[in-house]
């Protein structure tokens, strides 16, 4: 999310001096996005493939899933 913002930080900085009247969203802007956009789901869905995100082998599991909390 941050290149992102970052992305369009410097696209709102640098393409007004560039065209004065219009703003376009041509191909390298959206295929810069995408690019970055499909690195990032590579690298979530490779993390995801090889760490479980429920824990293995924790013996107090079961109690803190059910855990319920009393005010």
């Amino acid at each position: 999310m941050i290149w992102l913002w970052q992305y369009v930080d410097l696209y709102w900085l640098i393409y007004p001096n560039l065209t004065t009247d219009k703003v376009v969203l041509g191909l390298p802007e959206v295929a810069i996005f995408l690019g970055f956009a499909g690195a990032f789901l590579f690298v979530v869905m490779r993390f995801l493939g090889r760490y479980s995100i429920v824990p293995v082998k924790d013996p107090r599991q079961f109690e803190s899933s059910h855990h319920h909390v009393v005010y």
